[in-house]
């Protein structure tokens, strides 16, 4: 990594910098589980700094018990580089007073081997939002520059501890973030630049005069001592048919103004920086034109008693009043814009339902609802899971078998409601007939003597079963149904891929792993039939003393 050309324009823009630093000492080791190192624009001179603090923690088997350590350290802009230059090459010094082992050496935090993204001298342009893997940017800086060393293989003691439950708790205090639900994060360090020239830059929407084209002004609030030299900003225009205006503005001030090309429908904008490249850039938006605030008014209350119960609560009733500010729609003016977008936000959501395959089965419809899901289970390659309070032997022969990759492991979570009941096709040599749990058992037993069959695993959930839903598993998506598969589309039903699966796939292991109410279709079968022999064997020999008075008398 070549860092001498980058590092000297870094130091015309930062003086100091912080570094936020957590790592963990095990069995003598120090391990980075993260780290930033934040610069500060030269005209900033307030720094957050964190004194050193740690928690020891017992987790699972893992002894000694490790200790977790934080702190915030105030230092040069040397410094700060010079240590983001030793992660990289997997270990940094730490760098304040006294902490030697006993040679008089800096002692190490050890780093797992890192992968630079990008390549220097490239930056990403990042800020804290639910869409970006950057919870540690502060808000207040907005739009940062950013390089990332992220972890190619974190420490597993590491892992084990941002997965317990009170050192998470404790580093989320500190880090004001859930390093858990970033676990991309885990043992990365990341360099931050804030934008070095201003501070922000705001959008404001200029109204016509005399049916004139509306206009945008730009300004900028420039940090102490920078002008907009050098700064190039880009202004994208788009109505709902597509983009209308695109254009590059060389400017000379801090404000100017963009003209559009008649009723502002969306806008965006991204500034360029001949010596820092992209500085920042906006999604399309909206301006916003009136406000309709409606507000309720409470007039009386309402006392419900809850019945059977002493249980009571109270409703607040209101009167709604209406108040609208800035624009108002003149019933008089055809504006088709108003329509055109509500169709375009209506194409996204049927764009979007489409891609999560959600689907509405009318009444009656059941063969075409079969071959719907069967048609999903017949694309997995890693595993497919049914989760179904109601699915018995039918369901083995409309889905499971129609998997045809052999490497595909099938699991099955029911209920001992369906199976406890009897089946309505099979019987025991004796002509009676056998239950819906020994059935499927003895149909998948059969099945898995081809040799070219799948292995099945069945779960059975008692007593109440602990998922209610269901739930279907191919790979690594989940689809979510209204109905069990057993009837699917003989009334009125829907399914839809869930946008995020990682949820269910939880709840599934945790309710798999819960040993008291869930048990492997065997295990249930022989305990189930053992609870139906008592009572038999009470009534054989009630007919037995029955038969002896009878010879008696």
């Amino acid at each position: 990594m070549d860092y001498a050309n980058e590092i000297e324009d870094i130091k015309q823009d930062y003086e100091e910098a912080v570094m936020t630093l957590l790592w963990c000492i095990h069995d003598g080791q120090r391990k980075l589980i993260f780290a930033s190192i934040e610069l500060f624009p030269n005209e900033c001179r307030d720094f957050l700094i964190v004194n050193e603090q740690s928690v020891q923690v017992r987790v699972g088997a893992i002894k000694p018990y490790p200790r977790i350590f934080f702190r915030r350290i105030k230092m040069t802009i040397d410094e700060a580089l010079s240590r983001y230059r030793e992660c990289l090459e997997g270990k940094f010094s730490m760098i304040w007073e006294g902490d030697k082992d006993k040679n008089g050496q800096v002692k190490q935090i050890l780093s797992s081997s890192m992968m630079e993204m990008p390549m220097w001298p490239n930056f990403t342009v990042s800020k804290n939002t639910d869409t970006e893997l950057c919870p540690f940017l502060p808000e207040s800086w907005g739009m940062c520059r950013v390089h990332h060393l992220l972890s190619k293989n974190p420490d597993p003691i590491v892992m084990q501890l941002v997965a317990h439950e009170k050192s998470l708790e404790w580093m989320k205090e500190r880090l004001l973030w859930d390093i858990s639900k970033f676990p991309e994060l885990i043992g990365s360090m990341h360099l931050i630049l804030p934008n070095p020239i201003y501070r922000y830059v705001e959008e404001k929407l200029v109204p016509s005069v005399e049916n004139s084209a509306e206009k945008v002004c730009v300004s900028f609030a420039l940090r102490k001592g920078q002008s907009v030299k050098g700064l190039k900003v880009l202004t994208v225009e788009r109505m709902p048919f597509g983009i209308v205006n695109l254009k590059e503005h060389d400017i000379d001030k801090p404000n100017f103004k963009v003209g559009l090309s008649g009723k502002a429908e969306e806008f965006a904008t991204a500034i360029i920086s001949e010596k820092y490249g992209l500085l920042e850039y906006t999604d399309f938006g909206s301006f916003l034109r009136g406000i309709t605030i409606n507000m309720g008014i409470v007039n009386a209350i309402r006392q419900v008693n809850l019945p059977g119960s002493d249980d009571s609560y109270q409703v607040s009733l209101t009167e709604n009043m209406i108040t609208q500010i800035g624009e108002k729609n003149d019933d008089n003016v055809i504006d088709l814009g108003p329509k055109l977008r509500l169709r375009s936000w209506k194409k996204k959501n049927e764009a979007l339902a489409e891609k999560l395959e959600q689907h509405l089965f009318e009444n009656g419809t059941k063969k075409k609802a079969v071959e719907f899901i069967a048609d999903i289970i017949q694309k997995a390659r890693i595993r497919v899971i049914v989760v179904d309070p109601y699915f018995s032997t039918v369901e083995l022969y409309n889905y499971i078998y129609r998997i045809s990759s052999r490497t595909v492991s099938i699991e099955i979570i029911t209920s001992a409601e369906i199976l406890k009941d009897k089946s309505e096709f099979s019987n025991n040599i004796g002509g009676n007939r056998i239950n819906k749990g020994r059935e499927l058992l003895r149909d998948i037993q059969s099945h898995e003597k081809d040799i070219s069959a799948q292995p099945i695993s069945v779960y059975v959930m008692t007593g109440t079963p602990m998922i209610h839903d269901r739930f279907l598993v191919v790979d690594d998506n989940v689809w979510f149904s209204g109905n069990s598969l057993n009837n699917i589309g003989e009334r009125a039903s829907m399914i839809i891929q869930l946008p995020n699966p990682d949820d269910i796939i939880r709840l599934i292991d945790d309710t798999r792993n819960n040993k008291e109410r869930i048990k492997p279709l065997e295990e249930w079968l022989k305990s189930s039939e053992k609870d139906c022999e008592k009572p038999c064997l009470i009534k054989r020999m009630l007919r037995m003393m029955v038969q002896l008075i009878r010879k008696k008398t």
